[in-house]
This record gives structure tokens, sequence and C-alpha cells, in this order.
């Protein structure tokens, strides 16, 4: 349990994030890039320089991130989504969030497994839980700034529906990569483990059917403002604790149901900019600002300097997994429906924004410390993350100006 002064550090840093914000911005400078720094500068300065003891351990997260941030980050961002543009490009939406995002899973952990390895203390179930946490695409710390420098609408709908249902497929693969992971667990095979992730989704969709029918209900029924809001959070959590604990369903799909359900509720009565959005907003983006901080408060030297091999070869695993799906796999297959297809120009956009961000972070620090080689994990999935923030985020102005996807150059781009 994290300490008094635990919270105090991470409160200040809070503070100080949101002061360096706006100048960030100013700066174009990702908000993520900004917020690992400030995380890791603060952390190196309280425990080396002034010798002071955070009470922040590696354990302390994982019901925290579990439970509360992942839920809110999930729900917020299905709530922004539009159901008719999603409609609008199915096919494309539907590729990215499943079976080409088996295939990178796939693709990504045979590459791990290789190049770390190690067959005893890397093991194959090792690799694929890598992996799952790679392919969590979320692109959410370039949507700003694809928006401020004019990408095409649709190039925005794609990332943001990607990431959404994207996300929550990671965290199902997550979740049953783990528990093969344990000691005692009977071995599945592939057909088992097949069973077992389409009965975790199917689940979980059908508990937030469920709760998103009753916070309908709710809404419909009463006009409060305030009400609306303690519904919201109320059937939020109840669908995830309900489907995650009583059921061992998939939370975060249960969450993703309810959250689509009430955006579709919304659009019809035309609710936009209300006192609900902006209190998820506000949730959201406190959240992933505090992944952000304390995955830079975690982040240590010696992380680099013992696995820094295995995090070169997590990021060439991920860009060579997905140049593969998107320029492989996407383009032609969604070539057979002419009105979806996906040009070329977009294809190198989404396959260079693809990267891991706040959702594996979160998956990083909820990994439990007796997990075999979970330090050599959360290395990777650290490094690649860095590296997508570092260098993917910070040459996307110039990728977007070659490709003619800014505001002057996206005119007849569909």
């Amino acid at each position: 349990m994290l300490s008094i002064g635990a919270i105090l550090f991470f409160l200040l840093l809070l503070l100080a994030g949101y002061v360096l914000e706006p100048p960030a911005e100013r700066l174009h400078v990702p908000r993520g890039v900004m917020l690992v720094t400030l995380g890791f500068a603060a952390s190196e300065l309280v425990t080396r320089e002034f010798m002071l003891d955070t009470g922040i351990r590696w354990d302390n997260f994982n019901f925290l991130i579990s439970n509360i941030f992942l839920p809110a980050l999930t729900f917020h961002a299905a709530l922004r989504l539009d159901a008719r543009r999603i409609w609008n490009d199915i096919v494309p939406i539907f590729l990215l969030a499943l079976p080409l995002m088996l295939a990178a899973v796939f693709i990504i952990g045979a590459l791990l497994y290789l190049g770390v390895g190690h067959p005893e203390g890397f093991p194959i179930v090792i690799a694929l839980l890598t992996a799952a946490m790679l392919s969590a695409a979320d692109p959410g710390a370039v949507i700003g700034l694809l928006r401020r420098l004019g990408a095409p609408e649709r190039l925005q709908v794609l990332l943001e529906s990607e990431a959404l249902f994207n996300d929550a497929t990671a965290v199902v693969i997550f979740m049953v990569a783990l528990q093969m992971t344990l000691p005692d667990a009977p071995f599945e095979g592939f057909v088992g483990a097949s069973v077992s992730f389409l009965t975790i989704v199917a689940g979980g969709i059908a508990v937030g059917i469920v709760f998103g029918g009753i916070l309908l209900f709710v809404l419909r029924y009463s006009g409060h403002v305030h009400i609306g809001a303690v519904a919201t959070l109320a059937c939020v959590y109840g669908a995830f604790l309900v489907a995650q604990f009583q059921f061992h369903f998939s939370g975060v799909m249960a969450v993703l149901a309810t959250g689509l359900a009430l955006a579709e509720f919304r659009r019809r009565r035309g609710l936009s900019g209300d006192f609900v959005e902006s209190l998820w907003e506000f949730a959201a983006h406190v959240t992933s600002g505090l992944i952000f901080l304390i995955a830079g408060v975690t982040i240590t030297l010696s992380m680099f300097r013992d696995e820094w091999l295995a995090m070169l070869i997590g990021i060439v695993a991920l860009l060579l997994a997905r140049t593969f799906i998107v320029f492989g796999l996407l383009g032609p297959l969604a070539r057979m429906t002419e009105s979806q297809r996906v040009p070329l120009n977009y294809q190198a956009a989404i396959a260079w924004t693809g990267t891991p961000g706040t959702f594996a972070m979160a998956l990083a620090l909820s990994l439990p410390v007796e997990l075999e080689a979970w330090y050599t994990v959360q290395s990777i999935v650290y490094g690649t993350v860095l590296f997508g923030l570092f260098v993917q985020s910070s040459s996307l102005p110039w990728l977007l100006r070659r490709l003619k996807l800014t505001h002057k150059t996206n005119q007849g781009q569909t």
C-alpha cells in the first residue's frame, strides 16, 4: 500500500505536470514525454540527492491501475466515439482490432522468444504475455497533435477506434496469458486458450450490455445532471467489478460495452460538452498523467544497463510486426471493399503511430512481481513505450507533412 509520503509525492508531481503542460504544448513536446521525464527526474532527485525514501514499490500499483485506472481510460475512450463513424470504416477497424492484432501478438511473441533466447527464463507464454502488451496500440499521445496539424478526420477515427478495441482485446489476451503463467495453471492448448478468450470477451460484453441498459434507464428518467454523473460512475465500475471478479470475464470489455451504449444514447439526444463528459474527460486526463508519472518514477538507470538488448529486441519486433500487418495485410484486405479501402499514406501513418502507450504502461505496472522474468517483461514494455514517445511521436509532424496529411496538404483525402 502506498505510504502518505508517496501519495504526497505524486500529488506534487501531478500539480507540477499540470503547470508544465501548457509550455510543453507550445514547444510541441508530447505530454507523455514531459510527464515521464518529470517523474524520472523527480524520483532521482529525491532518492539520490536528498536520500529520501518515497515509499514507492513496484507492487504498490497493481490494484490501483488494474481496477481504477483502466476502467476510467476505457470508458472515456468509448464515450468519445461515434458509432456511425465506426460503421463507416468497420472493415479496417475490425481487422486492426481483432485478427490483425492477434497476428501481431503471435509475430511479436515469436520474435521475442527467439530474440531473447532463454526458453527457461523467458518461456513462450511469457513472450506472448509481453507481445499482448506491446500490441496495445495507443495513439492517445499523438491524437492531439494530429488534430493540431489538421490530419484528416477519417485517419483520426481509424486510430482512435483501433486503439479502443485493440486495447480491450490486448487486456483479454493479457489476462489469458497471465493465467497460463501461474504454477498450477492447467495446460489448455490452442483450442482451450481460444475458448477461454471468446468466453471472457463475450461474457464481458454481456455484462456491459446489462449495465448499459441500467444506465440508460436511469438517464432517460432522470433529468438531474449530478444523478447522471453518479449513475455513470456506479455503472462503469459496477460493470467492471461484476464482470471481472464475480464471473471472471473481461471487466474492460464490460466497460467498453457500457461506454458505447452511453455514447450512442448521447449522440441521439444531441448531448455534448455537458458535466458528464467533462467529468470523464478530467478523470481520463488525470489517470493517463498519473500512469506516465508512475512510469517515470519506476524507471531506473539499471534497467537500461541490464535490459537494453531485450528492449531493442522488443522495439524491432514491434516495428516489424506492425509494418507487416498494416502494409501486408490491412491494405490488401481492406481493398476488397472499395468504399473502405485504406490509402497508402494512411497505412504509413497507422503503422508509425500504432505504438503502445498508457494501456501498455498500465498492464506492465500491474504485473505481479512473483511472475517469472517480470523485470525483463516490464523493461521491454518501458523501452518500447519510451521509443514511441521520444522517437515516433516526435517525428510525426515531419512524417505527416511528407505523407501530405496535414491541413495544408490533405485536401481531397478520404
